[in-house]
């Protein structure tokens, strides 16, 4: 399931620049990095980095 598929299913209203960005996010972050940035989807500009997470990280919480 996608990201634009669970904020329709759930009715959360998120506005389309920043559901593009949360898909980027999932889409570009590879399963080895330790971390990748964020940025602001109608600039480019970085805002921000974050851990990335992986499947065992998922099970482990």
């Amino acid at each position: 399931m996608t990201i634009s598929e669970t904020v329709e299913d759930s009715e959360l209203s998120v506005e389309p620049e920043l559901l593009a960005g949360l898909e980027s996010i999932v889409t570009t972050a590879g399963p080895r990095e330790d971390r990748f940035d964020v940025e602001a989807p109608a600039t480019g500009t970085t805002i921000g980095r974050l851990p990335a997470c992986g499947p065992d990280d998922v099970e482990a919480a």
